[in-house]
């Protein structure tokens, strides 16, 4: 996943369906991106085959609309 440098990843499993906008409901995991923007958010084995959404929050508290909805692939 790339963001902004040294950015807050969050993750949530999504209220709605792959492809589409909407919000999380269930927070999972985040992460911090390196300062190049590269960020790699651990994905709970409960999150496998269900659908996800992620926001980003830079160093100075401003939060992103959700993402659009993936699937995390079974496996």
């Amino acid at each position: 996943m790339s963001t902004c440098g040294g950015c807050t990843i969050e993750l949530f499993l999504a209220d709605g369906a792959a492809g589409a906008h909407g919000e999380g409901q269930e927070f999972l995991a985040s992460a911090v991106a390196d300062s190049l923007g590269v960020a790699t958010v651990p994905v709970p084995e409960s999150a496998r085959g269900r659908v996800v959404t992620a926001t980003a929050t830079d160093t100075t508290g401003n939060t992103s609309e959700f993402s659009q909805n993936v699937t995390v692939p079974q496996s």
